[in-house]
């Protein structure tokens, strides 16, 4: 059974789609109603969450779900996975990832597909000559490679 949850974060608000016990959807909004109530789950995401922003947390403990339709995206959700904390890659480091120097372009794409950012930290992935776009909002992406700069 799916269920939304949203709750405000700073300037942002969060909303997040559990499916059973999976994480399958989250997105950073300006301005959304704020739920009233959470399940079990919910609060456990959005107390990572807030750690994370407090700079408190580096690694996520959630079950995520993604339904992979786009080909390379299961395995460009796996690598991305894999980028610590704090560290970036360029679009074409992790084209090379994949095996293709030449799917940068790809990788963009992917990334402004990833149904679940921070989370799945798309916002590691920049440009070479810098910042690059970002599915929740270009302003949002330099806040979150500060935070985890600082931390």
């Amino acid at each position: 059974m799916k269920k939304i949850y949203n709750k405000k974060f700073n300037n942002y608000y969060i909303s997040i789609t559990l499916e059973d016990e999976y994480l399958t959807q989250l997105s950073l909004e300006k301005s959304l109603p704020v739920s009233k109530e959470y399940s079990k789950l919910a609060l456990n995401i959005f107390k990572q969450l807030d750690e994370y922003f407090k700079g408190l947390r580096t690694v996520f403990n959630i079950k995520t779900k993604v339904k992979y339709i786009y080909k390379n995206q299961e395995l460009f959700t796996q690598y991305l996975k894999e980028i610590p904390y704090s560290q970036k890659l360029t679009y074409s480091q992790m084209a090379q990832k994949l095996g293709d120097k030449n799917l940068s372009r790809n990788i963009g794409f992917l990334c402004g597909k990833n149904p679940i950012p921070i989370i799945i930290p798309c916002h590691r992935i920049v440009s070479a000559n810098g910042i690059g776009g970002y599915s929740a909002g270009v302003n949002i992406k330099p806040y979150l490679l500060e935070l985890e700069a600082r931390s």
